[in-house]
């Protein structure tokens, strides 16, 4: 069954996605592996979400989690991580980075407003 992806993080890696692999849309079920990616192309996949995401994601991460909703959670919980260690100004650079405010940005900014 197809799901749309519906998260800021979720579309923003479903595109990267289709960007790579020969696939017109993508699912939060749908499988890296299924759909035609191989190693060399979760290569550039990380490579990518590097750029965006402004994150260090391991490569293993395609192989452990090949679903679009495992890597999604997978750069969630790294940002997160990252969010922990950034000022308020850093950590609002990168939520501006998305287009339209989610639960998920709204949650880091509350996170951080919590911290104070």
């Amino acid at each position: 069954e197809f799901i749309e992806p519906e998260e800021s993080v979720e579309i923003t890696l479903a595109e990267i996605w289709t960007e790579v692999l020969p696939a017109e849309r993508v699912g939060l079920n749908d499988n890296f592996f299924a759909l035609g990616g191989d190693s060399l192309l979760a290569a550039q996949v990380i490579s990518r979400i590097r750029k965006v995401f402004q994150i260090e994601l391991p490569l293993k991460t395609v192989f452990r989690d090949p679903t679009l909703a495992g890597q999604a959670l997978s750069i969630k919980n790294t940002i997160l991580d990252k969010v922990e260690k950034l000022s308020e100004d850093e950590a609002q650079n990168i939520l501006n980075k998305f287009n339209q405010p989610t639960n998920f940005n709204k949650g880091i900014i509350k996170y951080k407003e919590y911290q104070k």
